[in-house]
């Protein structure tokens, strides 16, 4: 097992394979904006599948309707092989 972890520009909707993270596979993973008004999430496709992804998402909330947050700054942690 690895746990890994980048400060990286990332998009909604993007997505980041295994192989960009230096991993076979990803087990688990978080995402944290480093922006307060950006709420982030990430989703893992085929967990423990060789060379799987996880699909990053964004939501800014700095106004009075959440909206796509486009591109911004985040820790994206990941546990994998």
């Amino acid at each position: 097992m690895l746990f890994v972890w980048a400060d990286a520009q990332v998009a909604d909707g993007e997505n980041i394979y295994a192989r960009d993270l230096g991993l076979k596979t990803i087990l688990d993973a978080e995402v944290a904006s480093n922006n307060a008004l950006i709420n982030a999430s990430g989703t893992i496709i085929n967990p423990g599948s060789y060379d799987n992804y996880m699909t990053v998402y964004g939501s800014d909330v700095s106004g009075s309707v959440a909206v796509a947050a486009g591109t911004f700054h985040a820790i994206v942690k990941a546990l994998g092989l």
